[in-house]
This record gives structure tokens, sequence and C-alpha cells, in this order.
């Protein structure tokens, strides 16, 4: 994953935090919306991930997965429309 993704993806799930927004939450689980939710546990995704991620633990895919795997991973998922996520309040 590129670097910017990360700042992006972290943006994302912790934005609330900064702006004293409500958090996003997975629609499916109904768990706060976390960056190693959305890359190792989410169900709605446990397809993708297994394309993707022999080890589904965050350390490996950030550490030792190839960059271009996470990134075509959060493109499959279509990560950025926020479709599965809701804003709890």
């Amino acid at each position: 994953m590129l670097d910017t993704d990360i700042v992006c993806c972290t943006r994302m799930t912790r934005s609330y935090l900064l702006n004293k927004d409500p958090s996003l939450t997975c629609k499916l689980s109904h768990c706060v919306l976390t960056v190693e939710h959305i890359l190792c546990t989410c169900a709605n995704y446990e397809h993708n991930r297994k394309q993707y991620f022999f080890n589904s633990q965050l350390s490996h895919i950030l550490l030792h997965s190839p960059k271009r795997n996470t990134f075509s991973y959060l493109t499959d998922v279509d990560f950025m429309t926020i479709r599965n996520f809701q804003r709890t309040i």
C-alpha cells in the first residue's frame, strides 16, 4: 500500500476523533470501523481478503504482503465509496 493510501484509510477510519463527528461503523457487523476491521476481519470482504492475503493478520498485511495486493484489495472492495459503513449517533 502506498503511504498516501494508509493516510487516506486512517483518515477515514479516525477522522471522527479530530472532527468530533460520530464514528463510522460497519453495517454488517455493527462495530466501529478500523483499518484492521477493513483489512482483516470484515465478513463482507472475506472472499476478497483470501484472494489477496495469505495471512490475514494486520501486521502481516502491512509489513509482508506485496503493497500492490493491499491496494488491489481496497480497490476491489470499493473501499472509498463507504457504501457498507454508516455514522453512529
